[in-house]
């Protein structure tokens, strides 16, 4: 089989990976740190005929969209026109990330858990609103905005700035025309993803991400800075829990409503008091999730794309494997305002050829051999163990390899499991014979 992955951050590198390992793998526009385990393909995949004419002359059996814009713009529908199968949800299927409104009130039409909210296209109706409210609150962009349009505010002056900036100052163009004010939910976050054909789910072990920037969560908001799977507190009761509570009534609602969606339904939990309640969305992998989650799926991830094609998911069992995987996030400095970019990108050869690690690139430039950043997040560090200390204690020590001027990363990811972590010297990596860059 052949695949075209749309996108050029860790994520696409973690599908490309988990794709390779018995398929002919593209990717569009892809990275230099990606050369191992994909033909890096240039173009847009924002221009629908170009990801068509490729697809095609490459006789992919299936495109599969990485990040959300091609999803939110409807790549589904206009690959279809043309005959070709992409592992992602219809333009109407994607509006559950495309916009927060419309997924808060594909929840409440759905009898689905998720915080009070209100939506708000008028500034002064905002604060009139959150004058009457107790804090803290979440003020969330309505559209896309990379995972950095939620403000969580604790007073009135707060959301003044932050009403004003999304509404009036328009930082966030036109994905702020609509903000949604909701209150503000107490618990542990956990991350829950099912493939779907449409007519099944098949749920993919839990995983967790830390998204403040800093140590503590605090700092501000990002994208990610990483993640690890599964998650010891989620028990097996919880689990099933969130299958039939969430999972399966966010499927129903779709089907309830003729919504056309293959592919991965992300949830973003928190763990209340009262149970489990959905905090957003996605309709995609996430990232630095899917850095975890697919390096422990036993069941490859061809033959899921396959069943999803065909609608014959229900046939084919998701396994996970034995074991956890943790991911460390390496980011630019100025991360996540104005990142520095342009830098030497040093031990990414080394890394790649790492047993029990993973490398995956995402903010990366530069040519095989003389790699440079690019972007805000920068390597995707995953270590894999018997145990998430093992695991943790892997990841960190890549992320100790792989080395570029300025690079800031989270010391505590994974918490309270973190504890006592394996060093590099406890670890003596060994060095495996994959080749480099």
């Amino acid at each position: 089989m052949s695949y075209l992955v749309l996108g050029n951050g860790a994520r696409e590198h973690a599908i490309c990976w988990a794709l390779s390992k018995n398929s002919d793998v593209h990717v569009m526009p892809g990275n230099p740190g990606m050369v191992l385990d994909a033909d890096i393909v240039p173009g847009n995949p924002i221009n629908f005929g170009e990801v068509a004419s490729v697809a095609k002359k490459l006789s992919c059996s299936a495109v599969f969209a990485g990040a959300e814009l091609p999803l939110v713009e409807g790549i589904a529908d206009a690959l279809a026109s043309e005959g070709i199968f992409v592992f992602g949800p219809s333009r109407k299927g994607a509006m559950l990330e495309g916009s927060k409104a419309f997924a808060k009130d594909f929840m409440k039409r759905n009898g689905i858990p998720c915080a009070d909210h209100q939506t708000f296209d008028n500034e002064k109706e905002a604060m009139d609103f959150v004058s009457k409210h107790p804090f803290p609150l979440v003020i969330k962009v309505d559209g896309l905005a990379s995972g950095k349009g939620v403000h969580i505010v604790e007073d009135l002056r707060e959301a003044e700035i932050a009403i004003k900036a999304i509404l009036s100052e328009k930082t966030y163009g036109e994905s702020g025309r609509v903000i949604v004010i909701e209150e503000f939910l107490v618990g542990k976050e956990l991350t829950v993803m099912a493939f779907t054909d449409g007519k099944v789910i098949k749920m993919l072990p839990p995983s967790r991400d830390h998204k403040r920037l800093e140590d503590g969560d605090k700092g501000p908001m990002t994208g990610g800075m990483g993640s690890y799977c599964p998650v010891p507190d989620a028990d097996p009761g919880l689990l099933e829990k969130i299958k039939t509570d969430i999972v399966e009534k966010t499927l129903a609602g779709l089907q309830k409503e003729s919504i056309d969606y293959k592919g991965v339904i992300y949830c973003g939990l928190m763990l209340t008091q009262q149970g489990p309640k959905v905090l957003e969305y996605n309709c995609r992998f996430g990232d630095p999730e899917a850095q975890v989650v697919l390096p422990m799926l036993q069941t490859p991830l061809s033959a899921v794309v396959e069943a999803v094609k065909e609608g014959e998911l229900e046939r084919l069992p998701i396994v996970a494997k034995k074991g956890f995987a943790a991911c460390v996030v390496l980011a630019s400095e100025g991360y996540p305002g104005k990142p520095v970019v342009g830098l030497p990108v040093g031990g990414f050869n080394k890394a790649q050829t790492i047993e029990n690690v993973l490398t995956f690139a995402a903010g990366i430039g530069g040519e095989p051999g003389k790699l440079l950043t690019s972007g805000g997040r920068v390597v995707s560090c995953v270590g894999l163990g018997n145990t998430l200390r093992m695991a943790l204690g892997r990841a960190y020590s890549l992320a100790g390899v792989v080395d570029f001027k300025g690079k800031q990363f989270r010391g505590d990811i994974g918490g309270r499991y973190a504890r006592g972590r394996t060093s590099i010297v406890d670890l003596r990596l060994k060095i495996r014979p994959r080749g480099g860059i």
